[in-house]
Formats: structure tokens, C-alpha cells, sequence
């Protein structure tokens, strides 16, 4: 097998949905919801989260009435957050490297990467799919591990 830093962090998440879960989600939906206050997201906007792992994120923005598309290199992660987001028929999660995304230019109102692009082995990478693919006047929203009292969020002008 043709082993790559993305195949080698993709079989680790794998590995550890529900200890994931339970220890990391609860910091992460909490950063989730810091970056929804500072966003003007709202029902109807089409969201991008990546990175999403079992959706801290996601779930939060589908409650708000976003339509959401959670995109995460774990299948096992992403199998898990596709069962959580069946209440809402509009959101789904992929199996997609955050740093290639296969969306068109322009597509989202938001793209938020909660603790993730950090994990990339291009973080640069990352960040510049994230821009490609917002809209200009939408949100770019980026926690990461050195700071957990800062958000960054960016409104996207192209």
C-alpha cells in the first residue's frame, strides 16, 4: 500500500471516532459556537465545514437551518456524522481531502475549519481551497490549537 501523510492521519481518526466524541468534541463544539456568533450564518446559507470530524460544527450550523456540507479525510468519521445529520435532509458529510476540494469556485456563504487545517500537512493548502470556494461577501472561519480563546474569521471580499 502507498501510505501518505493524509492515508496514515485518515486510518488514525478511524480509529478513534468515539473516544473522539467524547474527549475532543465538547472543546470543539464550543469553538464551533464562538465562530457561528461572530459569522452572519443563518438559515438558508449553504456552510462548508472541514475538516469535520463527528460534526461539533455541523450539527450546530443545521440547526441554525444551513444547509451543510461536512467534508473530513476519516471515513469512519464521516459515516458517523452522515447518522447524526440524518434529522437534517439538506446536510451531508464526504470523505474529502480539505486541502483538494472538489467543489466549484464560489460555492459556500461559509467554510469554518475547526481545529483541523492545523493537521494538514499543507495548512496553506487548506486555507487557500477554503477561500477559493466562498463566495465573495461570505465567511472564512479558522480555529487552531495556539490560540483557544481566538477565532479567526474573515469576511471573504474577492
Amino acid at each position: 500500500m502507498n501510505e501518505t501523510p493524509n492515508t496514515r492521519m485518515a486510518e488514525l481518526f478511524n480509529a478513534m471516532v468515539d473516544a473522539y466524541e467524547t474527549w475532543a468534541e465538547p472543546l470543539s463544539a464550543r469553538l464551533a459556537q464562538v465562530a457561528l456568533r461572530r459569522t452572519t450564518v443563518s438559515a438558508g446559507d449553504c456552510v462548508l465545514d472541514i475538516g469535520a470530524g463527528t460534526g461539533a460544527l455541523s450539527l450546530q450550523a443545521a440547526a441554525l437551518g444551513a444547509s451543510v456540507i461536512a467534508v473530513d479525510l476519516s471515513s469512519a468519521m464521516v459515516a458517523r456524522l452522515n447518522q447524526r445529520l440524518a434529522p437534517y435532509p439538506e446536510c451531508k458529510a464526504l470523505v474529502m481531502d480539505g486541502q483538494a476540494l472538489t467543489f466549484e469556485d464560489s460555492t459556500f456563504d461559509a467554510a469554518f475549519s475547526v481545529l483541523s487545517t492545523t493537521l494538514f500537512p499543507k495548512w496553506s493548502a487548506g486555507l487557500d481551497e477554503a477561500v477559493r470556494v466562498v463566495r465573495p461577501g461570505g465567511w472564512l472561519a479558522r480555529e487552531g490549537f495556539e490560540a483557544f480563546t481566538q477565532a479567526t474569521i474573515i469576511n471573504v471580499a474577492k
